[in-house]
């Protein structure tokens, strides 16, 4: 049978006063530590859901802000272009209507050119048969 002496009451109690001790100054240090950390583990990971959920924000800014950047250029670059090939097209088309001009007055002045060595033509032939003639009489 069990005896409950004075040894067995100061081993129960030291025992207690270990677990106490223990408790007071071990575990709950160590727990509150636990739990701060997984606090601060928590806190983190919403800092690092948020910090993500704003980089992948401003990625989207960023895609969209280049996107309509890019349209932009597009665009600008259409309008130059276009507006390049209608100076060219005037350019042509005035260089066109200066060499018609120029083709015109230049048929002119050979037309003239052409009449008036017809008309020299027929006093040059005469003058030249005459001279032919005379080139045989004295041979």
């Amino acid at each position: 049978m069990v005896t409950v002496n004075f040894t067995l009451l100061f081993l129960v109690l030291m025992f207690l006063g270990f677990l106490w001790a223990m408790h007071r100054f071990i575990f709950k240090p160590v727990l509150s530590l636990s739990d701060q950390r997984e606090d601060k583990m928590a806190e983190d990971r919403t800092v690092a859901r948020e910090a993500s959920a704003d980089a992948e924000r401003l990625e989207d800014e960023y895609s969209e802000k280049l996107s309509r950047i890019h349209r932009e250029a597009n665009a600008h670059l259409a309008r130059t272009r276009r507006a390049a090939q209608e100076q060219h097209q005037a350019q042509v088309e005035a260089f066109k209507k200066r060499a018609e001009e120029d083709l015109s007055s230049l048929r002119k002045s050979i037309r003239k050119d052409i009449e008036s060595q017809k008309d020299q033509f027929g006093e040059l032939s005469k003058k030249i048969a005459a001279a032919m003639a005379h080139q045989l009489d004295l041979e």
